[in-house]
């Protein structure tokens, strides 16, 4: 039987994966397998995991240097073909 691999290596190995673009089958073996990664991912973006870490690094970052919040923008862009 197999041991769960636990959630610090797989989260690295998810970081690493959003860092650089690779896929997912290409995660370094000695972290834990794609599969592993890619369904901790899954479980972990319904559970609201990303959001909740991205929430809190803007609150701290707020809280440190301070956010503009009345001062927004959006770009965006358009191709015909």
């Amino acid at each position: 039987m197999r041991t769960r691999p636990d959630n610090r290596t797989v989260f690295s190995a998810i970081l690493y994966v959003l860092r650089t673009g690779m896929q997912w089958n290409a995660i370094p073996k000695e972290l834990c397998s794609s599969s592993v990664a890619h369904a901790r991912f899954q479980e972990w973006e319904r559970a609201g995991l990303f959001r909740a870490l991205w929430q809190a690094g803007l609150m701290e970052y707020d809280e440190v240097r301070g956010i503009d919040w009345e001062w927004q923008a959006v770009a965006a862009t358009t191709a015909s073909c």
